[in-house]
This record gives C-alpha cells, structure tokens and sequence, in this order.
C-alpha cells in the first residue's frame, strides 16, 4: 500500500522503478543507475540491511551520504526525540 502511495505521488515528476526482492534492487541499481534509492528494511532474499551494505561497499556508488533511520538516536536508545 505505502508503495502505490509513494509511486502515484512522485511519478508525476520522477521515474519510478520499483522491485520485489533484495536481489532485484541490486539487479536494478546496477542498470539503471538511480539517483534516490528507498529501501525497506525486510525484503525477500537479501535484507534491505544486506543490500544497503553491499551497494555502500561498492564506491561508485556510495557518492552522496545516505540518510537512514539507524542514525537517529531513538532507534539506538528506544527513546523518542
């Protein structure tokens, strides 16, 4: 549900291309190339954690800082802001 949320808000101004599977994402970030990557934490496969590790080892495509909710201290503390 919150995909079809997301894609029908931003495909009026962006290209949307979505996967299915952590393997799929890394299939697709390797032919495509996006600019914006939103990743969900459970994925089938390979974790969206595995997937965003492997694609952050990898330096062509770690360009710009990745902004994620694990750097945010209340995820660490269980604390709320």
């Amino acid at each position: 549900m919150m995909i079809a949320i997301l894609t029908d808000y931003l495909s009026s101004d962006y290209d949307i291309i979505s996967a299915t599977s952590g393997e799929s994402v890394l299939e697709k970030v390797k032919d495509e190339s996006p600019d914006l990557i939103l990743l969900d934490v459970i994925l089938p496969k390979i974790s969206g954690i595995e997937v965003c590790e492997i694609l952050k080892s990898d330096e062509k495509n770690t360009k710009y800082t990745d902004h994620n909710g694990y750097h945010c201290p209340s995820q660490k503390t269980g604390s709320k802001p």
